[in-house]
């Protein structure tokens, strides 16, 4: 009966396999569809660590096509950044201004204790690297990227969750020039539906 039971159990194995696409259209497929939806956005909690300087926010992020709306928000009220723009543009709005510049990283300078890299978030975010920009990636067993590493940056993808039929990152961490920065995703809408 063991012999009978060990056969089916080998066989239910081998047509699961079968079934399987393989790992690298699922990896073109995924970074083509997720490439494709033009608006999305996510919530959630950050912590960015550098030499001088260390602190807590909360995240919350909107992207429509190549525009973006990004709120960085201390606790208690400690104070907040809006930043707004678009390939060219920029601006950032605190409690008692607005600064206008031509890319993000001029305008979160003088505000954040180190550099971020704001286009390429848009895209690591989402698990996908920075199109153009010579991006190492290593993937785990189902092809979800694990590691990546472009430019100065390593993000580690350490745990993901399931939205709109897509397996996005919920909890990222990203190493650059004397900064880390540890987010969690408490919530991610694409293209209207969470």
């Amino acid at each position: 009966m063991k012999c009978w039971l060990t056969v089916l159990l080998a066989a239910l194995l081998l047509v699961g396999c079968a079934t399987r696409p393989p790992q690298e259209d699922v990896r073109g497929d995924r970074e083509q569809a997720l490439l494709a939806v033009e608006q999305w956005s996510l919530s959630g909690r950050a912590v960015l660590r550098a030499p001088r300087e260390s602190g807590r926010f909360s995240v919350a992020w909107r992207q429509d096509g190549a525009a973006y709306d990004i709120w960085l928000r201390a606790p208690l009220g400690a104070g907040s950044l809006h930043l707004r723009g678009e390939p060219g543009r920029a601006s950032l709005q605190t409690r008692d201004r607005i600064l206008r510049a031509a890319s993000p990283a001029q305008l979160l300078a003088a505000y954040l204790p180190a550099p971020l890299p704001v286009e390429a978030l848009g895209y690591w975010l989402r698990g996908l690297p920075q199109p153009g920009g010579g991006a190492r990636l290593q993937r785990d067993e189902d092809g979800l990227p694990r590691a990546l590493a472009q430019g100065a940056w390593e993000v580690e993808y350490r745990r993901y969750v399931s939205v709109g039929g897509f397996l996005l990152p919920e909890v990222l961490h990203l190493r650059g020039p004397d900064v880390e920065l540890r987010l969690a995703v408490n919530e991610w809408v694409l293209d209207g539906r969470p």
